[in-house]
């Protein structure tokens, strides 16, 4: 939270009271956090401060805007199908990759393959010790019009000792979740790179996967506290449904944007370690210096390949909640965990701890 705060008065921006024109308010006790979040609890933060110059984006509707735009350039083909390997080669005792091979049998060539899958990249390569996928709960609520209308204008409230997280309702839905360590969930496969080797990797497990799939309980407690502490009002209204959101964890938050150093023809784009959306609009453009071998600010070097870690998981160390080393299906068979049918669906900030 105060290298946060530093990072925004590294920006410039003007400290004070918003009503006297100030763009972030540093709260040094209880009464000035429950004074900026508008009569809600506010969490359980002692300290912590708000900037009245942050805010949320709408990810699927950013999204879709990007996809319009690319989509109108006339310069890419966009194929809808389902990746089911790389293709490895070797051509004069060098490894390379010629291209992917789909679902259907269907194989791409390509001079340069360029894999940016996500959470999902774990099963096309094997970063054991180097990246994993790691499941973050994320709970919804129905509320109404006037709790909409009340809600909408508060600020995004973010408890940097717990990781739980609320942001304004849009639709009369409202979100909590957790920026934690999350849950890994290992299966056994075969090793892509090495044919006839199997390795056991986390990966993710999502509502296409299970579609009845509701997050543990220990989760589920956890969005339920956070909400009773933020908004206490809704504390006992009942979730609507759940969600599970995968991140691609590196031991230090950063990315992985690279040619593969033993692969000719590849080159990886991974390890958003939730913090991946932010950085929509200039992460295309990074991506494509790292490619071409522009010098970005030393951020090339931040982001190259990293060594392997002794052990296969991987969390990132920043500001996490939870409890590191959670399973998911550990944490599904503890308690009640339910599975429920439902619907399928895929501000100012507050800061404090």
């Amino acid at each position: 939270m105060r290298k946060s705060l530093e990072n925004v008065r590294r920006l410039g921006l003007k400290e004070g009271r918003r009503a006297e024109g100030g763009d972030i308010e540093v709260l040094g006790c209880r009464e000035e956090i429950e004074r900026v979040v508008e009569g809600l609890g506010g969490g359980s933060g002692r300290i912590g401060y708000v900037n009245w110059r942050s805010g949320w984006a709408d990810a699927e509707m950013g999204m879709r805007y990007l996809r319009k735009e690319v989509e109108e350039t006339g310069r890419v083909d966009f194929r809808t199908a389902e990746f089911e390997r790389l293709l490895f080669a070797k051509t004069d005792g060098a490894d390379k990759v010629e291209g992917v091979e789909l679902r259907n049998g269907e194989k791409i060539y390509a001079d340069l393959t360029i894999l940016a899958t996500g959470a999902w990249t774990g099963k096309f390569l094997d970063l054991r010790g180097i990246a994993s996928a790691t499941g973050q709960v994320l709970a919804y609520l129905d509320i109404t019009q006037e709790e909409q209308d009340r809600l909408s204008k508060t600020p995004v409230l973010l408890n940097e000792s717990t990781g739980m997280f609320v942001i304004p309702p849009t639709n009369r839905v409202l979100k909590v979740a957790r920026h934690g360590y999350g849950y890994t969930n290992p299966v056994s496969m075969p090793n892509p790179e090495r044919p006839g080797d199997t390795m056991r990797v986390s990966v993710p497990r999502t509502g296409v996967d299970r579609p009845n799939q509701w997050i543990p309980l220990e989760g589920e407690r956890a969005c339920r506290a956070a909400l009773a502490e933020m908004i206490p009002s809704l504390a006992s209204r009942p979730f609507t449904h759940t969600r599970i959101c995968w991140y691609t964890d590196t031991p230090k938050g950063d990315w992985i944007i690279d040619h593969h150093p033993r692969y000719a023809g590849l080159f990886v784009a991974t390890g958003g370690s939730g913090h991946a959306y932010k950085f929509l609009p200039v992460i295309g453009d990074k991506i494509v210096e790292c490619v071409l071998g522009v010098e970005t600010e030393g951020y090339r070097e931040l982001w190259r390949w990293p060594e392997r870690q002794a052990e296969d998981d991987v969390w990132t160390n920043d500001w996490r909640g939870g409890v590191k080393g959670m399973v998911l299906d550990e944490e599904m068979g503890k308690g009640n965990a339910r599975y429920r049918a439902g619907p399928k669906t895929h501000n100012p900030g507050v800061v404090f701890t």
